[in-house]
């Protein structure tokens, strides 16, 4: 299960890092972080920005409502607030809002 997650998540990476040179932006690193089970994504996320002073993050929004979020959390809603380097926060188009579509769908 554990390999199937790292593979998808690198060739999701890979994906995202060819569509931002199509359009001439080339990130200095992409990094696939793994947490350890029972460890919160949000702190993971934020203790890797802080342990290598990043001086940015870019994550994407799943478009949660302000009571879903409240309610389940919202990872790029806690960087925003809590991340030592800027949080730059990706919406996803109007016609995914409101749908539950897997990341795989969404890259097709």
């Amino acid at each position: 299960m554990k390999k199937l997650a790292v593979d998808k998540g690198s060739e999701f990476l890979q994906d995202c890092s060819r569509k931002a040179s199509s359009h001439g932006i080339k990130p200095d690193e992409l990094k696939l972080l793994i947490a350890n089970q029972g460890t919160s994504v949000k702190s993971c996320i934020k203790n890797y920005l802080e342990k290598h002073n990043a001086s940015a993050v870019v994550c994407g929004s799943r478009g949660l409502s302000a009571i879903s979020r409240a309610f389940i959390g919202s990872v790029s809603d806690y960087l925003a607030h809590y991340a030592s380097c800027a949080t730059i926060i990706i919406k996803p188009p109007r016609e995914w809002l409101g749908k539950s579509v897997p990341v795989v769908e969404r890259r097709r």
